[in-house]
């Protein structure tokens, strides 16, 4: 299990099989977020229905959702659908400025070995 993983429930207590349900969805989430992240899930149970927050803490950038659903399999579901979204949207962007640099450092050492032959 995640080291760097907090649950809070306010006013229910989750039983086996949603505990379950919720360590299988970290479990997975993990392997798509960046080392050393921090998740924290806020949970509660409100007019026949669950609310949840889902925060993932990284060393570079927090992601946050939130939404709610009538049992815990839905509501996590959403949850981790939502958090893997904007995740994936961040790892492109930065992927997207490491090839653009990369880029321009070619160009650049390109352009440097083009005056070196000019002169």
């Amino acid at each position: 299990m995640l080291e760097n993983f907090q649950i809070f429930t306010h006013h229910y207590n989750l039983n086996q099989k949603q505990n379950r349900v919720i360590q299988n969805m970290v479990d997975t989430l993990v392997q798509k977020i960046p080392c050393n992240s921090v998740i924290r899930i806020d949970l509660q149970y409100q007019k026949n229905k669950f609310i949840g927050k889902l925060e993932i803490k990284t060393n570079k950038k927090t992601f946050f959702s939130h939404t709610s659903g009538e049992t815990i399999s839905q509501l996590m579901k959403s949850l981790n659908k939502k958090i893997l979204n904007q995740v994936l949207k961040w790892k492109k962007s930065r992927t997207r400025k490491e090839i653009t640099g990369i880029i321009d450092l070619i160009d650049l050492k390109n352009q440097s070995k083009y005056f070196e032959k000019a002169s």
